[in-house]
């Protein structure tokens, strides 16, 4: 199966993830507003942010 965005599922890209992992570190972002922004779950969200899925996204 194909990982990231070349998952022909997948909502985001990786330049996606970079941003919502450096707007919610740099706390310019919530959880909330990340969710709302990008259409995605509170569980895809915290994911993300937690680097269980996208791991391979620096």
């Amino acid at each position: 199966m194909a990982s990231g965005a070349k998952n022909s599922q997948a909502k985001l890209t990786e330049a996606d993830v970079r941003a919502i992992r450096l707007l919610h570190e740099h706390k310019i972002y919530t959880v909330a507003e990340i969710m709302h922004r990008w259409q995605i779950s509170k569980e895809s969200a915290y994911n993300i942010i937690g680097r269980r899925s996208w791991k391979h996204v620096k």
